[in-house]
């Protein structure tokens, strides 16, 4: 059509084409609709836009998939932050219960009966007067007062480290349940999200090839539209002002801008690394008990290792 109506415009201008007032509700019937196809080109830029913008946001919503990891992250490293305390406090408690028991033991290889008082065949003992006897019973009292003494401190301190002891145990535990929970979130996240995404940029590269080659059409078929109604204006137009005209539709070069696709970056992906060491492993417990100023003195029970297998990580698409 196009062609057509730039053929006809120039053959009028030239005075070798009279157009009959009967075609005039053709061009304007024609002229209506290339108005209608100019406003159908924006409408399908517009959706065009929208398939676009969706496929980023489908991208995006894939990196929800480890949306929980963060506040994981957070219980395993308060667990951790508590258990090192407990087994710092249970080295402490320990160290008094030593100072406190080896102060009794000491006491108790020094201990020595008065010495009017013999062994008798080592079967007994061999007290030879009253005034012994007095002194055995002078220096029993004594020694039951101070074996009291010495005793409570040490079973005091005794009760008190179990008690720790227990309590950091049940820390311990709580620790390493969060540390797996972790370890599987991520391990399970991770594989998720490279799945989602991996899908999802596929599509993504689909919808804008799709999206390239409609908006090549519809801006052909814009700029189609806008030429035909110039040519119109020129038949339209009085002989005095359609050589202008026609020149100026010749030369014209409408502006496509506003049909434009403007295509996002790439959401980046979060960062998403699988444990390198799952609890309970021979690095793992060298980073998160061996190594600890408290190990010595507080070991740890048994680890308690995770169900379930590994995952094995796979790249994250980009």
């Amino acid at each position: 059509m196009l062609n057509n109506l730039q053929e006809l415009a120039k053959q009028v201008v030239e005075g070798k084409e009279v157009i009959p007032n009967s075609t005039w509700v053709v061009f304007d019937s024609i002229d209506d609709e290339m108005d209608k196809i100019i406003e159908n080109c924006g409408n399908i830029s517009k959706t065009l836009q929208m398939l676009v913008n969706g496929s980023e946001r489908e991208i995006t919503s894939c990196n929800n998939r480890t949306s929980g990891i963060p506040d994981l992250i957070g219980g395993v490293a308060l667990a951790r932050g508590e258990h090192g305390t407990c087994r710092e406090e249970e080295k402490t408690l320990k160290m008094a219960k030593h100072r406190h028991c080896s102060d009794l033991q000491s006491w108790k290889a020094s201990l020595q009966v008065p010495s009017c008082v013999t062994c008798r065949d080592c079967l007994g003992i061999n007290i030879p007067d009253l005034t012994c006897m007095a002194s055995l019973a002078k220096w029993s009292q004594g020694a039951n007062d101070t074996w009291t003494e010495k005793k409570g401190p040490c079973d005091k301190a005794t009760t008190d480290y179990k008690a720790k002891h227990n309590s950091c145990n049940t820390r311990q535990l709580t620790f390493e349940l969060k540390s797996c929970n972790l370890d599987t979130a991520m391990n399970s996240s991770c594989t998720e999200l490279n799945s989602c995404r991996s899908d999802a940029i596929s599509a993504r590269n689909s919808t804008h090839k799709e999206a390239e080659q409609g908006s090549a059409s519809n801006q052909a078929e814009f700029l189609s539209a806008t030429k035909v109604k110039c040519f119109i204006r020129v038949l339209k137009a009085s002989v005095a002002r359609q050589p202008g005209l026609l020149a100026e539709c010749k030369a014209l070069d409408p502006d496509t801008g506003h049909l434009d696709i403007v295509y996002p970056p790439m959401p980046e992906a979060p960062t998403c690394s699988f444990s390198v060491s799952r609890p309970c492993a021979s690095e793992w417990l060298t980073t998160e008990y061996e190594g600890k100023v408290w190990y010595n003195d507080s070991k740890p029970q048994s680890c308690t290792p995770c169900t379930g297998s590994t995952v094995t990580p796979t790249a994250t698409p980009t």
